[in-house]
């Protein structure tokens, strides 16, 4: 399972959004809406200005509701189901980042015929 970083790292490059640097951090994402960087430490903590604590926190749900994800919780683990995709997570972020990672790996596996 992707976990921190590696994670936050993971759902950002699926979801077509410009980041650099170590997939475990710290790395750099570009906000091209207000042409401004963000840079994390890949352990959920922020140098400068985001952290997927913070309001940040609600665009992999922005995300996953674009692709009608569905969300459980069994024994305290989130269980998020996105078509065929399905992840868990100890929080709703986590759960939803993972899931849309695996959906968008799945999409970009048939597009290449793999």
């Amino acid at each position: 399972h992707l976990t921190d970083g590696a994670l936050e790292y993971a759902f950002l490059e699926s979801c077509g959004m410009p980041v650099f640097g170590a997939t475990d951090g710290p790395f750099v994402m570009r906000d091209s809406t207000n042409n401004s960087f963000m840079m994390f430490r890949g352990n959920n903590q922020n140098i400068e200005q985001a952290t997927f604590t913070d309001p940040l926190s609600l665009f992999p749900f922005t995300v996953a509701l674009k692709f009608s994800a569905k969300f459980s919780v069994e024994d305290g683990v989130v269980t998020c189901l996105i078509g065929d995709a399905i992840s868990t997570g100890l929080t709703y972020s986590q759960a939803a980042m993972r899931a849309v990672v695996i959906h968008n790996r799945m999409q970009e596996r048939k597009k290449s015929g793999v």
